[in-house]
């Protein structure tokens, strides 16, 4: 019985349960501090689909499932080629700067 008291305390409490969340929310990136570039990379491409997906829709009625699939590949297969094409020759010129 006191728990639930002790809970109900908490949930009427707004200021305290929202430093209670802002505290987690800090401990948890802290704790994944190593995966932040990664994390914030996520949410960077995951804007960029969402918004070529609704200017996409604007103009071609197509499911957006197809859209992003095609955007991804898309994605990859400039990646692709920039390593395949760039990388060689930052190479070659890495080279030529150093003789």
């Amino acid at each position: 019985m006191e728990n639930l008291n002790l809970w109900q305390k908490f949930i009427a409490n707004e200021r305290f349960r929202r430093f209670v969340v802002l505290a987690g929310l800090i401990g948890i990136l802290y704790l994944v501090r190593s995966l932040m570039s990664i994390i914030l990379l996520t949410f960077i491409f995951t804007f960029l689909v969402v918004r070529a997906v609704s200017w996409v829709q604007k103009y071609l009625k197509l499911p957006s499932r197809l859209i992003v699939i095609v955007i991804y590949a898309l994605l990859i297969a400039l990646i692709y080629l920039g390593i395949t094409i760039y990388i060689p020759k930052l190479i070659v010129q890495s080279e030529l700067m150093v003789k």
